[in-house]
């Protein structure tokens, strides 16, 4: 679907986030698994006009206004619905993928490949991607060229990811992290540039040859 700005979320975030959720290791396990309700998701379908595009470009000094940002996750949990309540806060236009969205049932293969497309392409700013382990979706975004994907699970690890890695996709692991740890580690994902050493950039660049040579 197309991005969709979320205000109308705002005034409806959590104020005590409840934990991570538990169960086996595994991408995409659903094992005894309880989806929460979904009346804030709900309100994503609103018909608002698409927020302007404003470019990967600006992403790369960090976040000052809203931008597109792309969500996808096999499984919806409370440390999503968190972070899509967070990213609706601060105006951030999010176009979403996977059980997150009613009716789509796609695996996390399917899903992380489909979440991170848009910011390969041009057409996202960011994106953010889960699944049980973290793991796989973090295999699967990166199979997609153009896509530098991080596995965090805090902030300190998402803030060296955007510096050293230039990273442009963000992955967190539902199994393990908590909401208020996920938003810690969103906003520092978001809000750090890129880092613009020669160190950084030399790396970066032979890391993005590796899209095209393969080794």
């Amino acid at each position: 679907g197309g991005f969709i700005p979320c205000r109308q979320l705002a005034d409806k975030r959590r104020r005590s986030p409840p934990e991570a959720a538990s169960g086996s290791d595994g991408c995409g396990s659903r094992q005894g698994m309880t989806p929460p309700p979904r009346p804030a998701l709900r309100e994503l379908s609103g018909t608002d006009a698409p927020h302007p595009r404003h470019g990967a470009q600006r992403f790369r000094a960090g976040y000052s206004q809203a931008m597109r940002i792309s969500v996808g996750s096999d499984m919806r949990q409370p440390v999503t619905d968190a972070v899509i309540q967070w990213l609706a806060e601060h105006d951030h236009s999010l176009t979403l993928a996977g059980p997150l969205v009613d009716g789509d049932a796609r695996e996390w293969v399917e899903v992380s490949a489909a979440t991170v497309r848009p910011v390969a392409d041009g057409n996202a700013d960011a994106a953010v991607v889960f699944c049980w382990s973290g793991t796989g979706a973090c295999m699967a975004a990166n199979k997609v060229r153009g896509v530098r994907a991080a596995l965090c699970a805090d902030a300190e690890t998402a803030r060296l990811a955007r510096k050293y890695d230039h990273a442009n996709v963000l992955v967190m692991a539902m199994r393990s992290t908590a909401p208020a740890v996920a938003l810690e580690t969103l906003e520092a994902f978001l809000s750090e540039p890129w880092g613009e050493d020669d160190f950084d950039t030399r790396n970066v660049a032979a890391l993005n040859r590796l899209d095209v040579t393969g080794g």
